[in-house]
C-alpha cells in the first residue's frame, strides 16, 4: 500500500500478487493446448527416436525411443510436437512424424508370427484331441458290439433255459403217464392172467363134465347089453 502511495499504484505491486497472477496466466496458457484423451502412438521402426524436455531440437534429451515403444499420448503441440509419456512414466517431446498410431510392421510381423506359432500349436493339440477322441470312439463301438454279443448271447441262455424247463416239464409229464400206464397195464395184464384162469377152468370143468356124461352112458350101454 505505501507503494501505491509513492505514484505506482498497479497491482503488480502488490508483494506477492504478481508472481501469483504470473503462475496463473502460465497454466491458462498451458491449457489452451490441445490436451488428449489416453491415446496409445508407436515409435515407427526407422530408427531411434529422442524424447526431450519441450517441444524444440534444442531441448535437453529425456531419453531415446526404441522403435515399436508403446506411447500414451498427453498433448498434441505446435509445430508437429506430441507430449507423450512412456511405459516407465517418463514424459517429454516427440515429432509427430516419428510416431504411429499403429505398431510398427517389424513388430506387427513378430506378432503375426507368435499368432501363427500359438496357432499351429492349438492345431496340433486339437489334432492329438481328435485322434485320441477318435481312438476312445473306436474303443466304445468295439465294447458296445461286445455288449450286444453278450446280450444276445444272454438271451439265447434265457431261451434255452426256457426250453430246458419245459423239456422238464414235458419229461415229468410223461413219466406220469408212463406210470399211469404202466399201472393200467398191470391191471390189464392181472385181469388177462384171471380171464386167463376163468377160461382154462371153463375148459377143465367142461371135460370133466363131458367125460362124466360119456361115462354115464357107457355103463348104461354096457348095462343094456348085459340084460
Amino acid at each position: 500500500m505505501a507503494m501505491r502511495a509513492k505514484g505506482y499504484g498497479g497491482w503488480w505491486t502488490i508483494p506477492g500478487l504478481g508472481r501469483t497472477l504470473l503462475v496463473g496466466w502460465c497454466l491458462v496458457a498451458a491449457a489452451s493446448g490441445q490436451v488428449e484423451a489416453a491415446t496409445t502412438l508407436y515409435v515407427t521402426d526407422s530408427f531411434q527416436v529422442t524424447m526431450r524436455q519441450e517441444a524444440d531440437f534444442s531441448s535437453p534429451e529425456v531419453r531415446l525411443l526404441d522403435t515399436g515403444a508403446s506411447l500414451e499420448l498427453i498433448e498434441r503441440g505446435s509445430k508437429g510436437w506430441y507430449r507423450v509419456r512412456n511405459e516407465t512414466g517418463a514424459v517429454g517431446w516427440v515429432l509427430k512424424r516419428f510416431l504411429s498410431d499403429t505398431p510398427p510392421a517389424r513388430q506387427l510381423l513378430s506378432a503375426a508370427e507368435e499368432a501363427k506359432s500359438k496357432a499351429v500349436a492349438e492345431r496340433d493339440r486339437l489334432t492329438r484331441e481328435l485322434g485320441e477322441a477318435r481312438e476312445r470312439i473306436k474303443g466304445l463301438e468295439a465294447e458296445q458290439k461286445e455288449l450286444l454279443r453278450i446280450k444276445e448271447v444272454s438271451t439265447k441262455a434265457v431261451e434255452l433255459e426256457k426250453s430246458h424247463r419245459l423239456m422238464l416239464e414235458r419229461v415229468r409229464s410223461l413219466e406220469v403217464d408212463v406210470g399211469r400206464l404202466g399201472g393200467e397195464n398191470e391191471e390189464l395184464k392181472r385181469h388177462a392172467d384171471y380171464q386167463y384162469l376163468l377160461s382154462g377152468a371153463g375148459v377143465l370143468l367142461f371135460g370133466l363134465l363131458t367125460g362124466s356124461v360119456l361115462a354115464r352112458r357107457r355103463r348104461s350101454s354096457s348095462m343094456g347089453s348085459l340084460g
